[in-house]
């Protein structure tokens, strides 16, 4: 009973500061209990309701999950809590199968994640409701970070543009031409190589003169 006044209280404090914070006297004044009381019913119901607001975003979410295939460098299909779905590395994009080095970022993280628990933070669902995550390995370190510093991987400046730790491990692996950077030929983005020129999603991060 003390718990849930506490928690009436906390709640009416946070009610009357949004309210007047949105210019809303009217529900400011039920929050400090000025209106009458046959109107004390409406108020609790909205004080009920802002308790039972989640604190949290939707996809702060982490867990550990089992690995169960790598159909490529930058995509796992796990097992969680007997339920199979598809993650894709977060901020990070791999060659296709069908480009160079396509094959290595997959057997690299098919080295890596295949068949243990690795832990999955999530960070939001794509349009086909796959899970995108950043994904650590048994030992701690971070497969999408590994993946861009090895030179397998593209930091996705489209859809993680404040991610510094990648950009950095981006312009590191270029500088010392490491994976597919050190290819003779100039390599091309997987994102061109899905959708041509006309559709490119994402920046080209070209090389400084």
């Amino acid at each position: 009973m003390h718990l849930m006044k506490w928690r009436f209280a906390i709640g009416s404090q946070a009610l009357a500061k949004w309210s007047f914070a949105n210019e809303s006297p009217a529900l400011a004044k039920w929050s400090a209990g000025i209106l009458p009381a046959h109107n004390h019913t409406l108020w609790n119901v909205l004080v009920l309701a802002l308790l039972l607001v989640p604190l949290n975003p939707a996809y702060a979410e982490s867990y550990m999950a089992k690995v169960v295939s790598v159909p490529d460098g930058d995509s796992l299909n796990i097992v969680r809590d007997g339920k199979n779905e598809k993650v894709i590395l977060f901020g990070v994009d791999c060659p296709e199968m069908g480009q160079e080095f396509g094959q290595e970022a997959r057997a690299f993280t098919d080295g890596v994640c295949f068949r243990k628990e690795v832990k999955i933070d999530e960070t939001g669902r794509d349009s086909k409701d796959r899970i995108i995550a950043n994904v650590y390995l048994p030992d701690g370190s971070s497969l999408n970070q590994q993946l861009v510093q090895r030179g397998l991987a593209w930091w996705s400046d489209k859809y993680a543009p404040n991610d510094k730790t990648l950009k950095d491990l981006h312009a590191a692996a270029k500088a010392e031409k490491r994976g597919l950077w050190a290819s003779a030929t100039k390599p091309i983005p997987p994102w061109i190589f899905r959708n041509g020129e006309k559709a490119v999603g994402a920046q080209l991060i070209k090389p400084k003169e």
